[in-house]
């Protein structure tokens, strides 16, 4: 199908489908005559995977609503002659799943597939309307509408009879971001028992998505959570998965990543967290210089040199990537930069245009002629090219990391971009100290149980997800932050660099015993290599 983006249509693996289906008709009680609806039904491979349960379509009388807004594909599935292999009533509509439900009110003892990922940007208006509409009838707030998939999930929930199960492959974000905080609270009022399956490698190969399989049971006979892990396709296929955590629903501080943890991982981290002081109770900290455009008000020594803007030049790190084997960041450390014509220089104009020389004049008439005055930003400016709330902090923090997230002392007085959070220490804490103590392992395995993450393995963090991280603070000297920043720029490996930082803050500063460090540093692996795909 052409436009996937657009359509949000990625189709399952056959054995994904398949184990899904076989699964739920096993794990779960159903009548003799029950009900199935699959409300994005794409190339039917759920319904695939349903008719060929051979003995349960002899036990069970099944009536199916497939439901598919692309009717092209819905003339395939009628040619798959459905009828032959499962007994019921099976009824075929081309429309919008959300228009359907919301026209119909329908309720069936299972809805499952694959609803369609469509960004809230790419949506039209009138998928917009009817979302906001199905989130605000269970009280969600519509400002969680990121994706319609959210509104395909909470609408199968409320179409389910009373003890219905509604099974979604689904991104992962489900799990971790702000804004599908009201659907997870949503979804451990409304049932009894969640499901999630979890997965060591991308199960869509052409998306940048991890991706998940929530099941969600309004049956009495199972309850709380319940947490699987497969680690790879070819183990869907034998349904060779491990379950990792069986437990009562908890809040989790609005996030769900703790489940992938065992009992055990969890008390540790709450009992090793009480009393741990956070981020903001020792620093102050915001988003860098929002330039509206990085590659036009960022530029390379040779844009300095052609327009003769020296006079407006001021040294600045515009992404985490220039930044390499280091927690101090020095004046010659960005020679290295220079050297490769990377971008270092922000432009910074003053709003008196008719005093600039005529090469600065031209370069404003090139960022005119590219319309860059035109973008929300800069016309939301007196002065469309004079950058606002510009100033260097001691520090800085990446929102955004692979293996380890960063902090950085900013020796150099160089700007960052907002890809990075400045910040500026508090009386009585000093930067050196504040950045040797962020690197221990309890502080790291919060990055990974507050952050969400991508398809491709990067952290992020929001600005107050890092503001609540657990920090425990030593005071440090200048000589061993130096100490800490040449093991970084030494290569040594972050293990041992994290053996030295773990004994002087958690074991000699705050008491921490070895076992204590050894199962947070289990915990942090186990996160990382997830998050990682490792």
């Amino acid at each position: 199908m052409d436009n996937k983006k657009e359509k949000g249509v990625y189709y399952t693996p056959p054995e994904l489908a398949s184990f899904i289906v076989n699964y739920i008709m096993s794990e779960y009680d159903f009548n003799q005559k029950m009900s199935i609806m699959e409300p994005s039904c794409g190339d039917g491979i759920f319904i695939d995977g349903l008719s060929e349960l051979k003995e349960f379509n002899k036990a069970h009388i099944i009536d199916l609503s497939l439901v598919e807004i692309d009717n092209n594909e819905l003339i395939k599935l009628k040619n798959k002659k459905y009828e032959d292999k499962i007994k019921g009533k099976i009824d075929y509509f081309s429309e919008d799943y959300l228009y359907f439900q919301e026209n119909n009110q329908r309720k069936f003892d299972v809805i499952l597939g694959n609803p369609p990922y469509i960004n809230r940007k790419l949506m039209s208006l009138d998928q917009i309307t009817i979302s906001n509409k199905i989130l605000n009838d269970a009280n969600i707030s519509n400002s969680n509408i990121k994706n319609i998939w959210t509104a395909f999930l909470v609408s199968s929930a409320q179409a389910l009879n009373e003890d219905g199960v509604v099974c979604f492959v689904l991104p992962s974000e489900i799990l971790q971001v702000k804004h599908a905080e009201s659907i997870r609270k949503y979804l451990i009022t409304a049932f009894n028992c969640i499901e999630i399956f979890t997965f060591n490698e991308i199960i869509f190969k052409d998306i940048e998505q991890d991706t998940i399989v929530l099941i969600a049971s309004k049956q009495k006979n199972k309850r709380g959570f319940h947490y699987h892990n497969f680690n790879s396709l070819e183990d869907v296929g034998a349904s060779n998965f491990t379950t990792i955590t069986n437990s009562e629903f908890t809040d989790s501080e609005g996030k769900w990543t703790s489940l992938f943890l065992s009992k055990r991982h969890n008390e540790l981290l709450t009992s090793l967290k009480q009393e741990i002081p956070l981020v903001n109770d020792y620093c102050t900290s915001c988003a860098g210089i929002v330039t509206a455009a990085n590659d036009e008000f960022i530029v390379d020594n040779k844009t300095i040199e052609k327009f003769k803007l020296h006079q407006y030049a001021h040294k600045i790190i515009k992404k985490s990537s220039y930044i390499k084997n280091l927690i101090i960041f020095r004046l010659e450390d960005l020679t290295p930069l220079i050297e490769k014509d990377t971008p270092t220089n922000l432009l910074l104009f003053d709003d008196n245009e008719k005093d600039f020389h005529a090469e600065a004049r031209g370069y404003l008439k090139i960022l005119t002629d590219k319309k860059i005055h035109e973008r929300y930003k800069c016309k939301k400016r007196g002065t469309w090219f004079v950058i606002p709330s510009v100033w260097n902090s001691e520090g800085f923090f990446f929102k955004r990391s692979y293996q380890h997230a960063k902090v950085i002392i900013n020796h150099a007085d160089v700007s960052v971009t907002d890809t990075a959070y400045r910040i500026s220490m508090k009386e009585g804490y000093d930067i050196n100290s504040f950045t040797f103590s962020f690197y221990n392992s309890l502080t790291l395995v919060y990055t990974e149980l507050y952050g969400r993450y991508y398809g491709g393995g990067v952290l992020e963090l929001t600005p107050n997800e890092f503001k609540k991280l657990p920090l425990p603070y030593v005071k440090v000297s200048m000589e061993r932050a130096l100490e800490l920043d040449q093991m970084f720029r030494n290569e040594i490996n972050f293990e041992g660099i994290l053996e030295f930082t773990n004994r002087v803050v958690l074991i000699e500063g705050f008491g921490f015993t070895e076992e204590d460090v050894e199962l947070l540093n289990t915990t942090r692996l186990l996160l990382m290599r997830r998050r990682m795909k490792m």
